[in-house]
């Protein structure tokens, strides 16, 4: 915004490189899925629990605290670039995501390496491990489809 402002326009100003935030290098796997979800080019049969678990990795290392709100907003636009309605059985799943993006971000370093990301997705593997923080019922309500709901067996940590 300051480059587009009449300041710019009229005199030099001195660059801010205080908030340029390097990211740490993701491994090509990574990157690729990265790319490949925020131009919502996964087909539908790809999209499946360990490319989940491979994307929300890649949004963790480059994004950070971020990475949950670019995840609900990727997933919602992959779910509507495959006609994937909203319903009570299915379509996005916002108590879901939170919680996926949480148990990514607690088994996640800042840099990934090969044998690290197996490591990683062999501990996110089953894709049951909600239920040792959810009760079925309370995890399959439309409310936890549709907002963030605090566990009701343990806490996620």
């Amino acid at each position: 915004a300051l480059l587009d402002s009449e300041q710019a326009k009229r005199q030099w100003i001195e660059p801010d490189l205080a908030d340029i935030q390097l990211h740490p290098p993701l491994l090509p796997l990574l990157s690729q899925l990265w790319m490949k979800f925020r131009r919502q080019d996964i087909a539908h049969e790809d999209w499946v629990h360990k490319t989940h678990l491979q994307v929300a990795i890649a949004a963790r290392i480059q994004h950070g605290p971020q990475a949950i709100d670019l995840m609900r907003e990727g997933i919602q636009r992959l779910n509507a670039k495959h006609g994937i309605a909203q319903t009570p059985e299915g379509g996005y799943h916002e108590t879901l995501t939170c919680v996926w993006c949480k148990l990514v971000e607690l088994a996640t370093p800042e840099v990934v390496d090969e044998e690290r990301l197996e490591q990683i997705l062999m501990r996110l593997t089953d894709k049951n491990l909600p239920l040792q923080y959810y009760s079925r019922e309370r995890m399959l309500s439309w409310e936890a489809r549709t907002t963030w709901l605090e566990p009701d067996l343990a806490a996620l940590s």
